[in-house]
């Protein structure tokens, strides 16, 4: 994402070795908990931090504080330069420009609305843990061009079936 796509072309990890990279953060997390590794892109950490603690298993304090999943429109916005008002920094989909319009106009914008509401498509639309997870936008509309598709970095069973 963003100019590592520029720079490192073929670098993206696969859907297996992401997830295999979430549960490695975790145990590191596990391992370490005076420090709180709470991830931007990655959404489906959640997921494992949820499983976890329905598991009564360790989950950092961050969990039952912050705005879980994809923070897209929900937790996070970005105002560019010339006013442009995007979801995410990462996510190149203008909702509105703040020289033309009140960012409350933008904030009630079909963008923020649906990004707000998890209005996302395919396995993301259908997930169990969509509320908490979403899938990452970003990814969703540079594989797709639809920043409401699933995540493709996303293996559903994996999260959905984890073992202990």
């Amino acid at each position: 994402m963003g100019r590592g796509k520029e720079v490192m072309p073929d670098s993206e990890l696969g859907s297996v070795r992401y997830a295999e990279n979430l549960m490695q953060l975790y145990e590191e997390q596990n391992k370490r908990r005076e420090l709180e590794i709470c991830t931007t892109q990655a959404c489906q950490y959640w997921v494992i931090l949820k499983r976890k603690e329905e598991a009564g298993l360790f989950v950092p304090d961050f969990f039952y504080t912050e705005i879980p999943g994809c923070r897209a429109a929900i937790g996070m916005l970005s105002i560019k330069p010339n006013g442009d008002v995007v979801p995410c920094p990462l996510l190149d989909v203008k909702a509105g420009n703040v020289r033309e319009m009140s960012l409350r106009e933008i904030l009630n914008s079909k963008v923020f609305v649906d990004l707000r509401n998890r209005e996302v498509k395919g396995k993301c639309a259908a997930c169990k843990y969509k509320d908490i997870c979403g899938g990452c936008r970003v990814r969703a509309y540079l594989h797709s061009g639809d920043y409401l598709a699933e995540d493709p970095l996303c293996i559903e069973d994996f999260y959905q079936e984890e073992k202990q």
